[in-house]
């Protein structure tokens, strides 16, 4: 399954982009050519992830088992979360 969210990466700026929830990772793709290769084309596996949490606003903070946390602004934050716990293997601090 795959859902997409347009979102904007927060990180050295805003950084629009579109956010895939897959069935085991998040992917966020843009096509800002000025931005390294890696955030070009962000890959977050969920075995990666250690917690996403609910910021202020519209943003959420995707928090990695290597101390990595990537921030999202995103309008539809509630079904982006919904989508991505019936995805994740573990779902408990969602």
């Amino acid at each position: 399954m795959k859902k997409m969210f347009i979102v904007s990466l927060v990180k050295n700026g805003i950084l629009g982009g579109i956010l895939y929830v897959m069935s085991d990772e998040l992917i966020y793709c843009t096509n800002k050519i000025t931005v390294s290769k890696k955030i070009q084309r962000l890959h977050l596996p969920y075995s990666e992830i250690e917690r996403i949490t609910k910021e202020r606003l519209h943003t959420i903070l995707v928090s990695l088992k290597n101390n990595e946390e990537y921030k999202f602004f995103v309008f539809s934050r509630k079904r982006l979360l919904e989508c991505v716990e019936r995805n994740m293997i573990k779902d408990e601090d969602l």
